[in-house]
């Protein structure tokens, strides 16, 4: 938003001459002498009014010396003494005016004027104020009163002091200007757009006014409009880098980065230390997935202005999507040590922390920022599975259940959630069913039931379409690669919807078992839904359930007309009004508990876990042999070890106190958090060896031999 504009007119009269009253001295004077003062007076504002200060004031002093209390000089020295800078001597004339008459108003609105110039604002409010109530004729008190109140952050008197001058001078453009600028500020936008309206009426050729308006636009969300109004004030002033950047931005949110590099480096061009402009180039390339672009952007702006905490935070997410954790943490951590208040930055730096299995640091970078923002919800949900992942589950409830009391639309940080209920180990089937069918009625939007493509042909393949996040090398795929290869392919056209971001070798074999694949990768809900229902899906099976990328959401929307929950690494109910039935076996879900499952239970004779293994693991190894050490491993995620199994396991191994126990796991390798687990199973530890998963699970399989 452009500054409030000050008027430089003194006073304003209907004929425009100085509205200094007649002279009232009680000295008696010839009438000749009269007629000479006035005109000596008129003549002085003349000078005065073309700038030919000298010979205002030489007229001025030799009134005085004839009339030492000649009011009108007085004050018309007050406004020579003004211009000079002298606002001290401004003063002292204007108060000897006063003194001579008490009823002088354009004398106390001239001194008013002096007062503010000093920095007396409370003197200068007093004057103004005694100005207007001796009927000032001029909107000038009123004015340069609005600006006072807009200086302090009153900007209801602001407002009521510039409708006031307008009211006295309606084509008062900068009156008009500055009310728009003071009804941004207080949120009534729509006046604002009025007011600047009413200003470019008065003078069209006015960029502030049409770069305020467009800002006035952007705020209501009319972001067409504020494009436009930019343009036109980019247009009136090619040099204009504060509209040339907010169009930029306004680009921006209508979807346009490339039309948004373009403001950016306009901007740049004509100041190239604007570093904010350089900042918004980079968010421009970010969006566009440009990160190298990015980077450099970001470092630019940081050149400028190197404690831009706000600035190392971005440059950390570009660093982030390109992949460089190293420089990213370094980003993060630069942009907390800058800015310690900033949680944003906190918690992305605990979340790489967490990707590179650092979760004690992980917990302290969440912790940091909720000190810096106790209700910031995003920390206590990523606090929430760090602490799961460090078998901490009572505490990873509470967080969540911090986060969800901060903010309850999130469906992500209530999927989290659900999945954790399903870690304590007295928790009932009906609770997990209760909290899972309060996930779908928060979040979930309305199932659609009209319009499926498929027709019921009975000659025609049945369509399936599998869901997940797991097309890729992941536990779960090794369950869902042999149900894909099981279906008759004669019968059967397969569909994979895949939340895939970075394909693999396994993600190549998936394509091969599907007819059909679909990326879902940064496509929205609706548009997913669209997509199944174009592909005329008969059965969608949704693959992933409360873990990350899910796509419950999108499938909410019931896009096939069944739909099926199959997640056999949990057996827990989607919950969903949407999901008909749910696969499972006898020995996953024992029959007697259906009334645990929002869904009609289908129970697979063969079993609902189906193991493949990879033909690239070795062979299983040979038998053990005599006076060898039985070894009994788990390489499973530590998190699912309870302290109820941990017990179980110790009662075990005391009986066979020759064997040790193998823990395997990624989480094992950093040495702050092997210490947490180690004493977590401390019960555990004279049979316990912990190895990390060096170089990934494919280097590692022999340990199952």
């Amino acid at each position: 938003m452009g500054a409030i504009l000050t008027s430089t007119a003194p006073w304003y009269k209907a004929n425009g001459k100085p509205g200094c009253k007649k002279d009232k001295s009680p000295h008696e004077h010839s009438h000749t002498y009269l007629v000479n003062t006035q005109n000596d007076l008129d003549l002085a504002q003349e000078y005065y009014s073309q700038g030919h200060m000298a010979k205002a004031e030489e007229l001025c002093q030799r009134i005085l010396q004839k009339q030492p209390q000649q009011s009108c000089a007085l004050r018309l020295l007050g406004y020579i003494a003004r211009v000079a800078g002298e606002n001290s001597s401004a003063i002292n004339l204007l108060s000897r005016a006063i003194a001579t008459d008490p009823d002088f108003a354009d004398a106390y609105h001239a001194r008013g004027q002096a007062y503010l110039a000093m920095g007396k604002t409370e003197n200068a409010i007093s004057d103004l104020h005694k100005a207007i109530a001796l009927n000032h004729e001029g909107p000038d008190s009123h004015f340069i009163l609005g600006n006072i109140y807009t200086g302090a952050g009153l900007f209801d008197d602001a407002a009521t002091s510039y409708l006031r001058a307008i009211t006295i001078k309606p084509d008062f453009a900068l009156a008009w200007y500055n009310l728009g600028n003071v009804q941004i500020h207080l949120d009534r936008n729509v006046d604002a757009i009025d007011s600047f309206d009413n200003t470019l009426k008065i003078t069209p050729d006015y960029p502030e006014a049409l770069n305020n308006q467009g800002a006035a636009f952007k705020s209501l969300g009319r972001l067409t409009e504020a494009r436009d109004v930019f343009e036109k004030a980019v247009a009136l002033k090619p040099d204009f880098t504060v509209a040339h950047n907010n169009l930029g931005a306004t680009r921006m949110e209508l979807g346009h980065p490339e039309d948004a590099v373009q403001s950016f480096t306009n901007v740049i061009s004509f100041d190239p230390g604007y570093a904010a402009a350089h900042t918004n180039l980079g968010n421009a390339y970010a969006t566009m997935k440009q990160w190298d672009k990015a980077i450099a952007s970001y470092k630019q702006a940081l050149s400028i202005d190197p404690d831009d905490a706000l600035g190392y935070f971005n440059l950390g997410i570009a660093y982030q999507k390109q992949g460089s954790l190293d420089a990213a943490i370094s980003s993060y951590q630069t942009s907390t040590e800058k800015d310690p208040g900033l949680p944003e930055a906190f918690t992305n730096l605990g979340i790489l922390y967490r990707v590179l299995k650092q979760y004690d640091e992980a917990v302290e970078s969440f912790e940091n920022a909720i000190k810096a923002q106790p209700d910031f919800h995003l920390a206590h949900s990523n606090l929430g599975l760090t602490l799961l992942a460090l078998g901490q589950v009572d505490k990873a409830v509470n967080s969540f259940q911090r986060a969800l009391s901060i903010f309850p639309d999130d469906p992500n940080a209530h999927g989290n959630f659900v999945y954790t209920l399903q870690f304590l180990p007295n928790i009932s089937g009906k609770t997990l069913l209760e909290e899972a069918m309060k996930w779908d009625a928060l979040h979930c939007a309305k199932a659609n039931t009209a319009g499926y493509l498929g027709t019921p042909d009975p000659e025609r393949r049945l369509r399936i379409g599998y869901v997940s996040a797991d097309f890729k090398a992941h536990a779960v795929a090794v369950v869902l690669e042999s149900l894909l290869m099981g279906h008759k392919r004669e019968e059967v056209e397969i569909f994979c919807y895949s939340e895939v971001g970075r394909p693999d070798d396994t993600t190549m074999r998936f394509m091969e078992h599907a007819d059909a694949w679909r990326s879902t990768v940064g496509v929205s809900d609706e548009e997913m839904d669209a997509m199944i229902r174009e592909d005329a899906i008969d059965i969608i099976v949704e693959c992933t359930g409360h873990t990350k990328r899910n796509r419950r959401l999108a499938l909410s929307r019931k896009p096939a007309p069944i739909q099926v929950n199959y997640l056999p690494m949990h057996g827990e109910t989607s919950g969903m009004a949407a999901m008909d039935y749910a696969l499972s076996d006898q020995y996953l879900t024992p029959p007697g508990y259906e009334d645990q499952f929002s869904e009609t239970l289908i129970y697979l004779k063969s079993g609902s876990f189906t193991f493949r293994p990879d033909p690239a693991w070795p062979d299983i190894g040979p038998p053990r042999g005599f006076g060898e050490k039985p070894t009994f491993a788990c390489v499973g995620s530590p998190e699912r070890i309870s302290d109820v199994a941990i017990d179980l396991w110790a009662r075990l191994l005391e009986k066979v106190p020759d064997a040790c126990l193998l823990l395997k796991h990624p989480s094992y390798g950093d040495p702050r958090t092997r210490a947490i687990w180690r004493k977590k199973f401390d019960r555990l530890e004279k049979w316990t060896i912990f190895e990390d998963v060096d170089g990934g699970w494919g280097q590692h399989m022999d340990a199952y031999g």
